[in-house]
């Protein structure tokens, strides 16, 4: 009969497993981020940060995260001694709080200065381009969205200036939101670090405050931190929500705390963005915990009780917010669409998921999943404290399945970064839940948690660096392996957004060599066309685009545009009544598909489709009666439903109202010339002609007027 080892030798034999294993990961993330800054290996997007940046650089950082290595296999003890001499000279309460508030204040200037100087990643060029002309309440980020929107419209004065382009505007203005984020988040991380610290169930204070402050660096310091650097995308909020999350569940899990507040953060969660369900499964093991102690059941029922009235009260706010929004709906389509892939069919299984899917799982980390893997091996759920150990377990695989099963979007993986970030955040947290529960020695834990501080820096420090410089993350952008022309629409975005015209109609002819089909690339490179004027070449590019995406309204409408700007009139008509069938309240469309049928001679269908147009105009008019453009069109609309006088004032209140209109003018002459008012109608059509040489009815205009010998 064998006997049981010593507890001094099965804590001697874990903290050697442990150490020895953190070890080995950073010099496996040593080796990953030396390799991919080679120019062949700029595919592991992940990793690849050095590449930008001076060789000495990633020199430097090497042989200064080696020297860390060194220290924690050799010199563990004088580094502990050290640490626990700082502890003792920073423990008295006044000093760790004036400490304390310092730390968070640079931490937060850190995070403003150093914010990412652009937006290509994730959906930041779409939300920079439209948040002025749409704020509506997004289906899958109900809260998330709402707050975005309260934070533009509070700080977009103080970065409004002349001539600026409006993107950068809004950059700027969203700015403040994830920086403030970023701030919660500091303080957050400290009560999160705390909690996962008492795990060790320590009395000497001093190795529980070096222990909470190691853990703080180590959330800190993952990749995921980029979210607070200005990110442009609302996932910041839901960052701080899942922080908070984690503190008052562990609390919870230690009887600190009651049922109630982990709740209740879950619902917030679950308000800022729907994909907070895959928390829901750690939250089933908090539940079980608190219904499985005869002391705490009674009230984790009502507590539960409160929470669920919680969800379904948010659930109805939202649904009142925004009409015809089921978040419930919208919910079993997400869970759909995660387990049903049609960007690319049999990407899941192939070496480019696999690729993609181990680079995100770097870029959030360098720990995160690698670290909860190896914690999941190493510390399975034994001894006290089960259910926390549980509930790590099952927090980490969820979001595991969740990183598996999320496949390429429409932006390309290496952009939709942040779609899967703040899984790191549960990743790290459940790992260090894992290994702090453990029997470790003190020294032990110190050098577990600086080797993974120091590894985490070699990662994120220069990830932050390269996003604050517009110059290395331009380079960094033109080496995301995006697939299908995804890297060159982004390309032709950045210099649109500079105002610089040759080199974004460059990139959008790159990208439809490299793939044909790429609708997106289509339709911007002929809208560029159409807006320089050069219709004949916006057509067979437009038509491309309508032929990919038939359903797509914006593209019909801009293809019947240009035809209607060459005058094929019998081309532009049929697209036009597809556009006014998906969109019948769409005004500019009616107005124009009228002016077609004119033009064509269709004389019946044009009088029908601008009375069609006055209805709606009308409302419109007697709302904002002093909108110089809507009286034009109004005006107009009148005209062509040959109510001349009555056009005639609308009219001329428009030029009123804007002198320096280009079509008032003209259409200011039909009405006059309608109405019998022909010498009237020669002034204000030599106007026309003299201010807006380019309007599409000066040929007619200047052959009546040729007509009366002028």
């Amino acid at each position: 009969m064998t006997r049981p080892k010593p507890v001094v030798e099965r804590t001697r034999s874990l903290d050697t497993s442990i150490v020895t294993a953190m070890v080995l990961l950073t010099a496996a993330m040593i080796a990953v981020h030396v390799i991919s800054s080679r120019p062949p290996r700029l595919w592991m997007w992940g990793a690849h940060f050095y590449f930008f940046f001076p060789t000495w650089v990633l020199a430097a950082a090497t042989v200064a995260l080696g020297a860390v290595v060194y220290i924690v296999l050799f010199r563990r003890e004088a580094l502990v001694a050290w640490l626990d001499k700082g502890a003792g000279a920073l423990l008295p309460g006044r000093r760790f709080t004036a400490i304390a508030i310092a730390a968070v204040a640079a931490g937060t200037a850190l995070l403003w200065f150093c914010r990412i100087s652009h937006t290509y990643l994730g959906d930041g060029n779409i939300i920079v381009e439209e948040i002025d002309r749409s704020q509506e309440i997004l289906e899958r980020e109900p809260l998330s969205s709402v707050l975005q929107y309260a934070v533009y419209n509070t700080t977009k004065p103080w970065f409004d200036g002349p001539n600026r382009p409006v993107e950068f505007i809004a950059r700027d203005a969203l700015a403040p939101g994830s920086v403030a984020c970023g701030l919660l988040f500091l303080i957050i991380a400290w009560p999160l670090a705390a909690e996962i610290a008492r795990l060790r169930k320590t009395r000497d204070e001093r190795e529980l405050r070096v222990t909470t402050a190691l853990i703080w660096l180590v959330i800190l310091l993952q990749g995921y931190i980029q979210l607070f650097f200005g990110y442009i995308e609302n996932y910041t909020f839901y960052a701080v929500g899942i922080a908070l999350y984690l503190w008052l569940a562990l609390r919870t899990l230690r009887g600190a705390s009651p049922l109630i507040l982990p709740a209740l953060a879950l619902t917030i969660c679950f308000a800022l963005h729907l994909s907070s369900l895959v928390l829901g499964m750690s939250f089933a093991v908090l539940v079980s915990v608190q219904l499985l102690s005869r002391e705490r059941r009674r009230a984790a029922l009502r507590d539960l009780a409160i929470a669920a009235a919680a969800v379904a009260a948010v659930g109805l706010l939202f649904m009142k917010l925004r009409p015809g929004y089921n978040p419930f709906a919208t919910l079993l389509s997400m869970v759909k669409t995660a387990f049903v892939h049609t960007n690319q069919p049999g990407y899941m299984w192939s070496k480019v998921h696999y690729r993609d899917f181990f680079n995100e799982q770097i870029l959030i980390g360098p720990l995160g999943m690698f670290l909860f893997l190896i914690a999941a091996v190493i510390a399975l759920p034994k001894g006290e404290r089960r259910g926390t150990a549980w509930f790590a377990l099952v927090a980490g695989a969820g979001y595991l399945l969740a990183c598996w099963m999320i496949g390429d979007s429409n932006l390309g993986y290496a952009r939709d970064w942040d779609l899967l970030s703040h899984s790191g955040m549960v990743f790290t947290v459940s790992a260090l839940v894992l290994l702090l529960r453990q029997r470790m020695r003190h020294a032990s834990v110190v050098a577990a948690m600086v080797c993974a501080i120091g590894v985490s820096a070699y990662h994120t420090v220069p990830w932050i660096a390269t996003n604050a410089n517009e110059a290395r993350s331009l380079t960094r952008l033109t080496t995301l392996p995006l697939g299908m022309g995804r890297t060159e629409v982004v390309m032709s975005t950045w210099y649109r957004q500079r105002g610089e015209t040759d080199k974004q109609r460059y990139w959008l002819q790159q990208a439809i060599a490299k793939h044909p089909g790429n609708v997106n690339a289509l339709y911007l490179l002929g809208a560029l066309d159409y807006k320089l004027g050069r219709f004949n070449e916006a057509i067979p590019t437009l038509e491309s685009a309508v032929r990919i995406r038939p359903t797509k309204l914006e593209f019909r409408t801009l293809l019947a545009q240009s035809y209607y700007a060459v005058n094929r009139m019998e081309d532009a008509i049929p697209h036009l009544e597809v556009v006014v069938q998906g969109d019948s309240r769409n005004v500019m469309t009616l107005m124009t598909l009228g002016e077609a049928y004119a033009v064509s001679g269709r004389s019946a269908e044009s009088l029908a489709t601008f009375q069609r147009a006055e209805t709606l105009l009308q409302p419109m008019v007697a709302r904002k009666s002093n909108d110089a453009q809507l009286n034009m069109f109004y005006g107009f609309a009148l005209y062509r439903c040959n109510r001349f006088d009555q056009a005639v004032g609308y009219l001329q209140k428009s030029l009123e109202l804007d002198p320096n209109s280009k079509e008032a003018h003209c259409f200011l002459g039909y009405a006059l010339r309608g109405a019998g008012r022909s010498e009237e109608a020669e002034v204000q059509f030599r106007t026309c002609v003299a201010i807006n040489p380019a309007f599409p009815g000066r040929g007619e205009i200047e052959a009546w007027l040729a007509s009366r010998g002028r």
